[in-house]
């Protein structure tokens, strides 16, 4: 799950494949700061992390399928309504009832919903109008 919150937003707004996302600088932050804050509430809510390293686990992750493009990114170009509510928004969600917050991913969903409005309105998830 982890996997799936570092890089299935930050590839559907990027438009990057995994491998990609692990080479441009600011993708990768973006993506790392999506796991550190799922991390967080996970750590919050006693959940035992298979790994101890997450930011290791998601570079490894990327590496066993550089060229994948997220189900998410694909959801989108099919013009079809994303997982962005399970992944990225649910770390959203359980975050203030932690004591925590979770301001990448919040910007994260708000972006793929975005874009998810706007394949719905005008039949294109990128580009320009």
């Amino acid at each position: 799950m982890l996997g799936n919150i570092a890089f299935s937003a930050v590839s559907t707004v990027t438009g990057l494949r995994l491998g990609q996302v692990v080479e441009n600088p600011e993708a990768f932050a973006l993506s790392c700061s999506c796991v550190e804050e799922a991390a967080a509430v996970a750590a919050a809510k006693s959940v035992t992390l298979p790994y101890d390293d997450p930011i290791a686990f998601i570079r490894d992750f990327a590496g066993g399928m550089p060229q994948a493009r997220p189900s998410m990114m694909l959801d989108l170009l099919a013009g079809r309504r994303s997982e962005v509510d399970y992944l990225n928004g649910a770390v959203v969600r359980e975050a203030p009832a932690l004591g925590l917050e979770a301001p990448v991913n919040a910007v994260l969903a708000q972006a793929v919903k975005a874009l998810e409005q706007k394949a719905a309105g005008l039949g294109q998830a990128y580009g320009v109008v």
